[in-house]
């Protein structure tokens, strides 16, 4: 595992979370004002997930080859997320009862196995699934081949299609199919170590590689929308997000490669990476509680209340982790502390 900063891997995740923020910023009207623009909304910022666990994958595989090293990993990661979702979990549930929202006994007991409080956290259970993970497949990952890796992928690609195949195709779901177990985010978690190990053998065509990835899925949505034509855009387990987090994931890596950040904005970015917890855990709750009313009381609609609910969402989601992070025990809040 490399400790060592990354800036472009950095750059990344702080793309997902400004995705992330635009994918959550129409207000539950906008849909009727104008549907088109909403639909665009929500399929270009589809990567904001994908991108968060290539990021992981990239930093995190392999871990060390030992038992303890394997569980001392595990332990470490697991107690990273563990907390914060605990007390955000709880602090949605808060909201909830502020609101007359009744909360049951059944969504208490069910916080171990799915998230509560608000649809957002299943992000954490997720990922608590791959750090779970991530030792046992750091065996293979050691002594597999650059073909071997890729083999896996093409596989997982083809899980993928599903969701776009299963209008024409009988298609069994779940366990009942013989790719099941190679299907998932996992698939993103080793796209992301594929993608930085071996980003100096991409080739000298990678950056139209890059393009038509990102360009292709925008034309087939474009066409399929303009002919009035049903396609499954809206998953992240998808051909078209699939592809569209590669080009963000590549061309990023591209673009820091050329053009290194100055120092004040390297400095900035890595602040904002690692508050990137804190940002996704709170961002939904001045996103619909401030954001939304102000757009609302300002009446807003279309290209500006996405503007203005992005900017508002982001620099108090920022601020506020920002702010936390100096306190004591912030970790189990926002999953990072500021060093002294």
């Amino acid at each position: 595992m490399n400790n060592k900063r990354i800036v472009y891997l950095d750059v990344v995740r702080v793309v997902a979370c400004l995705m992330v923020i635009i994918q959550h910023s129409p207000m539950p009207s906008f849909g009727d004002v104008n549907s088109s623009l909403y639909s665009a909304t929500y399929f270009l910022s589809y990567p904001c997930v994908p991108l968060f666990f290539m990021v992981s994958g990239a930093l995190l595989l392999p871990v060390e080859n030992s038992s303890s090293g394997s569980l001392l990993f595990i332990r470490k990661k697991l107690s990273k997320i563990l907390f914060p979702t605990l007390f955000w979990t709880f602090f949605y549930f808060l909201i909830r009862i502020v609101k007359d929202q009744p909360i049951e006994w059944i969504n208490i007991l069910s916080i171990p196995f799915s998230p509560q409080g608000h649809g957002v956290l299943w992000f954490m259970y997720v990922l608590a699934g791959l750090y779970l993970i991530a030792p046992i497949i750091s065996h293979w990952l050691r002594q597999s081949s650059k073909k071997e890796l890729e083999f896996y992928l093409v596989l997982w690609f083809i899980t993928l299609s599903f969701t776009h195949l299963d209008s024409v195709l009988q298609i069994s779901e779940g366990y009942y199919n013989a790719l099941c177990y190679l299907g998932g985010y996992i698939g993103y978690f080793v796209l992301g170590y594929y993608l930085h190990t071996y980003k100096k053998d991409l080739g000298g065509g990678k950056f139209l590689f890059t393009i038509i990835l990102l360009i292709v899925p925008i034309i087939i949505y474009g066409t399929c929308k303009y002919i009035g034509m049903e396609v499954a855009f809206s998953a992240y387990l998808s051909l078209f997000t699939a592809s569209m987090s590669i080009s963000w994931f590549i061309g990023i890596e591209m673009l820091m490669s050329k053009y290194l950040l100055v120092d004040d904005m390297a400095h900035v970015v890595e602040i904002i990476s690692n508050l990137s917890f804190g940002i996704y855990l709170m961002h939904i709750y001045f996103l619909t509680e401030i954001s939304w009313k102000l757009c609302d009381y300002l009446q807003l609609i279309g290209v500006l209340q996405i503007l203005l609910t992005v900017m508002v969402t982001f620099a108090l989601s920022f601020l506020v982790s920002w702010m936390i992070s100096k306190l004591p025990y912030s970790q189990f809040l926002i999953g990072y502390k500021q060093k002294k």
